[in-house]
């Protein structure tokens, strides 16, 4: 599954072969062919290699690399030429490469690309569904010179395993970072191939972990989401207060106004309650706590609202007094019961 992706971008240096001629590779004018840059490093080396070392990652994951310069073809035509390992390349389209585990190293070819600037890659680590929160993986990439056995760059990948409701706030900002970052990659950009694909996936995986990615702008600080839930959570908020607010006057005024009166005006109010409630119940989809804390805070400002009038005025009806001690036995009660449900 998606949540289970990793993707990372890297650079690799330009492939150079015998006696330290670049040769091209399928997107520029040929300087050699690859069966002569095959040839040439028989004599005087082999080709690049990019070296994974599997770390700890299970050996039941599978890896792939995206080089939108390189043809997939070719990086399977130089397996002769470079060091074996068990890990069985396979092609997944024309420019990507992917092996299942098994070794404790890859070895992956480099074809030449008669480029001079570096080529832009993405590397992709498939987890199984076995993992679990807490473990963390990593992953080594070296690029090798073919003839010195130099390593001549490397990166290192570190995958902490978590939850959705961890692992999603941050996956959502870096998404809204780079959807910013992607307006500004042309398609002539060295790194279009590569950074859309990478933007895609972030897209993905924050599908898969039940967010929502079109609903994520684009900026620079990352707040695209952060602008999303803003609002999602003030009204959220307001709605909840107001259902308290509610619930706190349909209590004082059952309490205080007259019969007649009282029938009445609780009518409206239930009906506003029942609307605002239902709506906040869909709209924000609240966890049950929150719901009795609610609950607890009307209870009480109802309690309060009745005591001051009791206190302070000449206001009294007959149930007055014995509302108030209800409402302080039915917040002990409903006290008592959140903290035993770890509400708190």
């Amino acid at each position: 599954p998606d949540s289970h992706i990793v993707r990372h971008t890297f650079e690799l240096k330009p492939t150079r072969g015998g006696k330290g001629v670049v040769f091209a590779g399928p997107n520029a004018q040929a300087d050699v062919s690859l069966k002569a840059f095959v040839g040439a490093n028989r004599d005087y080396g082999h080709p690049d290699e990019l070296m994974i070392d599997w770390g700890n990652l299970p050996r039941t994951s599978a890896v792939s690399v995206y080089l939108p310069d390189v043809l997939a073809d070719d990086i399977l035509a130089l397996q002769s030429y470079t060091r074996i390992s068990s890990s069985r390349l396979e092609k997944v389209d024309e420019h990507t490469i992917r092996c299942e585990g098994g070794a404790d190293m890859t070895y992956i070819p480099i074809p030449p690309t008669g480029r001079t600037e570096n080529i832009t890659g993405l590397f992709t680590v498939e987890l199984p569904n076995t993992v679990v929160k807490g473990q963390t993986f990593h992953a080594i990439v070296r690029q090798i010179e073919g003839t010195s056995r130099r390593i001549i760059g490397a990166f290192q990948m570190t995958i902490p395993v978590s939850t959705a409701d961890v692992l999603l706030p941050t996956l959502s900002r870096k998404l809204s970072v780079l959807k910013h970052i992607q307006l500004s990659v042309l398609p002539t950009d060295r790194w279009y191939g590569a950074f859309n694909r990478y933007v895609a996936h972030f897209s993905d995986k924050v599908k898969a972990l039940g967010g929502n990615p079109d609903a994520i702008l684009p900026t620079a600080t990352g707040l695209g989401t952060v602008l999303t839930e803003r609002v999602t959570w003030t009204l959220c908020l307001t709605l909840q207060w107001m259902v308290t607010l509610l619930l706190a006057v349909l209590i004082v005024v059952i309490a205080l106004v007259p019969t007649v009166v009282a029938t009445i005006v609780a009518t409206i109010l239930i009906v506003a309650l029942l609307a605002m409630g239902g709506f906040w119940l869909v709209r924000c989809k609240p966890e049950k706590c929150t719901g009795f804390k609610i609950t607890l805070m009307a209870l009480n400002i109802a309690a309060a609202v009745l005591s001051a009038v009791y206190l302070w005025t000449d206001i009294s009806t007959p149930t007055l007094l014995t509302t108030v001690a209800l409402l302080c036995l039915l917040n002990f009660t409903l006290l008592s019961y959140l903290i035993l449900k770890k509400c708190f």
